[in-house]
């Protein structure tokens, strides 16, 4: 009867070691996970920041390549649209301004 509890004491035993190596594994994994997902989203979102800096100090050349089909490259679309907008019309105001008859008057 003892041989049997000693048994099953060490098949615990053993259960209980490999719960334990199964989730330092699987705590070992899910940090690994999210360390690369957050670099695979913060990447795209740190690179449109700095478009969005250029923009705002006027360099309309800003340009955003992307293979993305979620929301992050829809925004990196926009952004680009945006560069190009805002380059067609300070180019617009720069002809408007240039063959105003203001500015063809000297005083």
């Amino acid at each position: 009867m003892f041989a049997d509890s000693d048994h099953i004491k060490e098949i615990i035993s053993n259960l209980s070691r490999q719960f334990l190596i199964i989730g330092v594994i699987t705590v070992i994994l899910t940090i690994i996970t999210v360390i690369v997902l957050s670099k695979v989203i913060t990447q795209p979102l740190v690179r449109m920041k700095k478009a969005t800096e250029e923009l705002n100090r006027g360099n309309h050349e800003v340009e955003l390549s992307t293979s993305r089909k979620d929301e992050l490259g829809e925004l990196a679309t926009a952004i680009t649209h945006l560069s190009k907008d805002l380059k067609r019309l300070k180019n617009e105001r720069n002809e408007f301004l240039r063959m105003s008859p203001m500015n063809s008057v000297r005083h």
